[in-house]
């Protein structure tokens, strides 16, 4: 290898070293616009109805059974939210700070409102 390649390939390394490691995107499913989405607590943004949006500086996630381990959380304009409590339990769950990930958030509309969920992408 000559020296002039050099530059080059510390720029490359430099690169896939400081580069987003965790690529997670996030599949509206719902039927409906997202309002404020959040994922792990963090302000996501909107989401129209059967579009996607890439989380941007996400550097861990956690993860149960394939998806994330938190409830999806949107806000449905003119549309209330259950916001009773859904037990969750930690078993299985592992930090995860490396990989691409793709989930859809679903809806289920009950008598007390309505509640999302994240599912395993589906096309």
């Amino acid at each position: 290898m000559t020296l002039k390649f050099i530059p080059y390939l510390l720029l490359l390394l430099s690169l896939n070293s400081f580069g987003q490691r965790l690529k997670i995107t996030l599949y509206n499913k719902t039927g409906y616009d997202l309002d404020s989405v959040l994922l792990e607590g963090k302000y996501v943004g909107r989401i129209k109805k059967n579009d996607s949006i890439a989380v941007l500086n996400c550097k861990k996630i956690v993860i149960q059974g394939g998806k994330p381990a938190d409830l999806a959380y949107g806000i449905i304009k003119d549309k209330k939210m259950d916001d009773s409590f859904l037990g969750l339990c930690g078993v299985g769950c592992r930090n995860v700070t490396r990989g691409k990930f793709k989930f859809d958030i679903t809806l289920v509309e009950r008598k007390d409102g309505y509640r999302l969920f994240y599912n395993e992408h589906e096309n």
